[in-house]
């Protein structure tokens, strides 16, 4: 069964903005950038939270870039250089199975 993962980005637009994560066990991270743009603070707590936690995830997001990206399998129109979205050789997932749910929060 997916774990799921909160997600959010803070604007910059442009200037200041910051990017989080967290799971229901407690564990999150978070990060920021002196000059930034909101989408781009919304994907950098997806992929952060991709990269930072093992096995089938379901990212939960306010941002529908985020969750179209998931569900539209953007990685694969893409192509070079999201290679890390892919999944990994001996089955460890990628974001590649999430789904995306445009507001949910914590439940």
């Amino acid at each position: 069964m997916a774990r799921t993962v909160y997600t959010d980005g803070v604007p910059g637009e442009p200037g200041a903005g910051g990017w989080a994560w967290a799971v229901e066990d407690g564990r999150f991270a978070s990060g920021a950038e002196a000059r930034t743009t909101n989408q781009r603070m919304e994907i950098a707590a997806a992929l952060e939270a991709v990269r930072a936690l093992d096995g089938e995830l379901e990212v939960a997001s306010d941002s529908t870039y985020v969750v179209n990206c998931f569900r539209d399998r953007w990685w694969e129109v893409v192509g070079p250089g999201m290679d890390q979205l892919r999944p990994q050789a001996g089955g460890q997932p990628g974001p590649v199975g999430a789904a995306g749910r445009a507001g949910a929060g914590p439940r």
